[in-house]
């Protein structure tokens, strides 16, 4: 699970030139955690669903 969502992350944050502290705001979470999450190191499951959001909620052109 993490290590697909660290991979969907990587590319996102990529595409949109967008660092892990920008990113990691926006989230409500650190850049750290979001550092592990690319490493596809495991993560508990309301950071997954704030990230999941986030990545949804951009990909739709509106801000969580």
């Amino acid at each position: 699970m993490s290590h697909r969502l660290g991979a969907m992350l990587r590319l996102w944050l990529a595409s949109r030139r967008l660092t892990f502290r920008t990113a990691a705001k926006q989230i409500g979470t650190s850049s750290a955690t979001l550092n592990r999450i690319c490493a596809g190191k495991p993560c508990d499951m309301e950071t997954w669903l704030k990230v999941q959001t986030w990545l949804f909620a951009s990909e739709k052109g509106t801000k969580s």
